[in-house]
């Protein structure tokens, strides 16, 4: 856990350049507002509202930009750890993985489900992998070589498929194959996450403008002359 709150406390720390970014553009969407009179109340209450306006939507543009510029920095960290682990398997595990797997066919087969990928994987960790390397390192080398094991024998569904294989046994031909499949996979997926990771944050950017948007909107569409 305090390897991925670490890598987390990197992306914020060295993103602090995009929340200085959002408060810029914070600051420039009001100073347009005023220009245009859009602030401008005729009520004492409203007046103070717009007031707030002036701390408020600073606030929301600066953390909206930090919390994404920290996600995009944390994910390419993230893809950068991956990558090493990709090099390190292409270098070096993909044999010692290979000769496991085959050692263990009739382990598997024997069994009356055979072991999910994620379970293979784990297992080969569980006795190849240093216990000191940190949590990072063992969970990029838990997706990518269970992503492999997907293109290689087939996804955990497609239960003939990875019979069929297993029976004949795994080469490191295969493996090689896979190298460029696993690359280009890697890169979808890390994108796959930085999307999903951004739709909180933009769903609670535009919840948290709503109001000033709509009080903007409203003011200076239907009770400025009023």
């Amino acid at each position: 856990m305090s390897d991925y709150l670490g890598l987390l406390w990197m992306g914020l720390s060295s993103s602090i350049l995009y929340a200085f970014i959002g408060l810029l553009v914070g600051i420039a969407v009001l100073l347009l507002l005023k220009k245009r009179h859009y602030l401008e109340r005729a009520y004492t209450f409203l007046k103070l509202l717009t007031r707030l306006y002036f701390v408020y939507i600073p606030i929301v543009f600066f953390f909206t930009f930090w919390f994404m510029g920290s996600l995009w920095t944390t994910t390419k960290l993230f893809e950068k750890e991956v990558t090493e682990v990709i090099v390190e398997i292409e270098n070096k595990t993909f044999p010692i993985f290979t000769n496991y797997i085959n050692e263990s066919i009739e382990e598997f087969l024997a069994k009356e489900s055979i072991p999910t990928n994620k379970e293979i994987v784990s297992n080969f960790l569980a006795n190849y992998i240093d216990k000191n390397t940190s949590s990072m390192y063992q969970y990029s080398m838990q997706i990518c070589l269970t992503t492999m094991l997907e293109y290689m024998i087939g996804k955990d569904s497609e239960r003939e498929k990875r019979i069929r294989i297993l029976s004949e046994g795994v080469s490191t031909s295969l493996f090689k194959v896979g190298f460029t499949y696993l690359k280009e996979e890697v890169k979808r997926r890390v994108m796959q996450l930085l999307v999903l990771l951004l739709i909180p944050i933009i769903i609670g950017f535009f919840g948290a403008m709503s109001f000033p948007t709509l009080e903007i909107f409203i003011y200076n569409k239907f009770l400025r002359d009023v």
